[in-house]
């Protein structure tokens, strides 16, 4: 079988780690073969293997036809869904972490990928280091879910954690999760939803036994799906009540009885890039 050649488009904090992984892997189904950097001023002490280049064009990259599996890491969604879009029609397989990407255009460039014979693989976009989209598709492809729920951002779980166990505002709350590089230098993102909580609601939650979570849910109901985004109150009973600090989690609730709770570690880089 013929080495898979792979183009990795962005070298930031995910992009490096997983740079690092490919090249220091013995495994020889696969041979680095493009970098594409936006600065390569930045990168001049980057040692590539045997082989690979490294470019700021992506398409030098994307439209090699030796190429055959893209890693799209650059982030946003101009240049990232040019280049994405780009391998999907030349029939590539793409491997993204692009959260942005994936929830504005999956669905097109789903579309893409199943025309052309390419591949979109987004496992790294969803709930940092947990395997949760294979688990759906494969592991639990019998059964009939009726409810997804999880804690699929790390840095808000930890912000909601520090208000809770430390009294923390949010305010300060947010700056210890940054200066623990758990949170971006613009958090926009990461803590809409939550930043308008009051000290009072924590107050009143933990009196009660509750903790306050920002859970991502989605559910049938009479045929038509549901979906929410949303700080919720949970009891002791709930799975994902104990899930503190950058931990995230996902639980199914599915047809057959079984234990599907999937816990990981989600900020930042590692299970990312792993």
């Amino acid at each position: 079988m013929n080495n898979k050649r792979i183009a990795l488009l962005g070298l930031g904090t995910i992009g490096q780690v997983v740079f690092d992984k490919l090249v220091a892997s013995t495994n020889g189904a696969w041979q680095l073969a493009w970098v594409v950097v936006k600065h390569p001023e930045r990168h001049q002490t980057v040692l590539l293997p045997t082989g690979a280049q490294l470019t700021t064009d992506w398409r030098r990259a994307v439209e090699d036809p030796t190429v055959d599996v893209v890693i799209e890491l650059i982030s946003g969604i101009g240049v990232a869904k040019e280049a994405v879009t780009s391998a999907l029609l030349h029939g590539k397989q793409v491997i993204t972490a692009n959260k942005d990407l994936v929830a504005t255009a999956g669905t097109e460039l789903d579309r893409l990928a199943e025309l052309y014979g390419g591949a979109l693989t987004y496992e790294a976009a969803v709930a940092g280091g947990i395997p949760i989209i294979r688990t759906i598709n494969e592991g639990l492809a019998p059964d009939r879910i009726r409810r997804v729920s999880g804690i699929l951002n790390g840095t808000s779980n930890y912000i909601l954690t520090a208000i809770d166990q430390e009294g923390l505002s949010f305010d300060a709350a947010l700056k210890e999760a940054q200066a623990k590089d758990f949170a971006e230098a613009n958090p926009t993102k990461d803590v809409t939803g939550i930043d308008h909580l009051s000290p009072r609601l924590f107050a009143a939650a933990k009196e009660w036994g509750l903790k306050i979570k920002l859970l991502a849910s989605t559910w049938e109901s009479r045929g038509q799906l549901n979906y929410q985004v949303a700080p919720v109150a949970l009891n002791p009973s709930h799975p994902l009540y104990q899930v503190d600090g950058v931990t995230n989690a996902v639980v199914i609730d599915s047809e057959v009885p079984r234990p599907t709770s999937a816990p990981g570690r989600a900020v930042r880089r590692r299970p990312t890039a792993s």
